[in-house]
């Protein structure tokens, strides 16, 4: 039972406000003529009921028709959600970036082949960050583990495009292709898609509702 009103919830509101709209142009219809009210009144006022008492167990389940669709956030959530975000954004920047150069295999550039290798030795550790940086918030311990394992696969599939650029110069032990690292990319726009989803859910509800 409690399931069925969870699912028909917003359909209620959604009907209560159609038939008190139509209630409401009828009456006023009505009134311009001189005729009888009282059905249509009824009407209005049942749609009311069934409009408040839908929108009140939706905004209770799922927290979006009275608040514009999101919740407020605390500062620590929205610190997380923000952090999170930032990381991520720049992780995918060096990914997208390998992918382009490594879209010109075997002849790659030789500035666009040492951005690769920059991009993984020179800068910003971002899985590090991810692990030694971001403050969790209670509840979002879930969301956490499946976005730091997105970037631990992210952080995989940069050291693979550095692998196959060291095939490309004879300099690997063992040969790396293409399509290594291209799988594990597809790996990691996974993880990365499943958290993203998450990050959503915590901007409309928090981490703890």
């Amino acid at each position: 039972m409690l399931a069925l009103l969870t699912v028909l919830s917003p359909l209620t509101f959604l009907a209560g406000v159609v038939v008190l709209v139509i209630s409401t142009i009828n009456i006023i219809v009505r009134a311009f003529n001189r005729r009888p009210l009282k059905r249509w009144v009824i009407i209005a006022l049942v749609s009311i009921l069934s409009t408040l008492a839908g929108g009140s167990i939706s905004n209770a389940y799922y927290g979006i028709l009275f608040s514009g669709g999101e919740v407020q956030l605390s500062e620590e959530e929205q610190r997380y959600v923000d952090q999170v975000g930032r990381l991520q954004e720049t992780m995918k920047q060096r990914l997208d970036y390998d992918a382009q150069v490594l879209e010109k295999y075997p002849r790659i550039p030789l500035l666009e082949r040492e951005r690769v290798y920059d991009l993984y030795f020179s800068e910003e550790d971002l899985k590090r960050t991810a692990e030694e940086k971001v403050k969790v918030p209670p509840g979002c311990e879930d969301h956490y583990e499946i976005w730091l394992e997105g970037m631990d696969k992210a952080t995989t599939a940069l050291y693979t495009d550095i692998m196959v650029l060291d095939t490309l110069l004879g300099a690997a032990k063992e040969p790396w292709h293409r399509t290594s690292a291209d799988e594990i990319r597809r790996d990691t726009e996974a993880s990365f898609e499943e958290a993203d989803q998450l990050v959503n859910q915590i901007r409309t509800k928090g981490c703890q509702r």
